[in-house]
């Protein structure tokens, strides 16, 4: 009796924690009287929400690069659904990286070359979604292999020069 009244007690913990909703991104507002477009300071619930989406980005790559290194593993509705996650969430990723804070060291190498940058997040998006349309009629990995090779080719480059690696 004692291991079911845990069992329940722990099965409700992570219900409750699972449901909680993430961090919201930094936001902008503009202020009617100046028109002035302000952003919130970089904080460490902004860094920790940017980790997040993008640990939740690699966790869907996981299982679309299997697919493409293992075709016999693809599965149309799955792939659809990752890309799908990447590309609702993509408008959410940039938000993150539009303050100097002091220690922010991404951030401040993206406002230094805020065109590359601006360059590069656009490209990713377009590729996203094209990725995203064609993963909605695929038969097979091969249907959206070039356009997987091309976005690994933009992310590879965009950490390189602002993560890096």
């Amino acid at each position: 009796m004692l291991k079911v009244r845990i069992l329940l007690y722990l099965t409700g913990i992570a219900l409750i924690t699972a449901c909680q909703p993430n961090p919201a991104p930094p936001s902008e507002s503009t202020h009617e009287s100046t028109k002035e477009s302000t952003k919130e300071p970089a904080s460490k619930t902004a860094i920790k929400a940017r980790r997040d989406l993008m640990h939740r980005w690699g966790k869907a790559h996981d299982v679309i690069k299997n697919m493409h290194k293992q075709p016999d593993t693809f599965n149309a509705a799955l792939l659809t659904e990752k890309v799908a996650m990447i590309n609702n969430s993509k408008s959410q990723m940039w938000l993150y990286f539009n303050d100097d804070t002091k220690g922010n060291r991404v951030n401040r190498l993206v406002s230094q070359n805020r065109t590359d940058f601006q360059a590069q997040s656009d490209e990713f998006d377009a590729l996203i979604e094209s990725l995203y349309q064609a993963s909605k009629q695929a038969k097979n990995i091969n249907d959206v292999k070039p356009t997987l090779d091309k976005i690994h080719a933009s992310c590879k480059n965009c950490h390189k020069t602002y993560k890096k690696l």
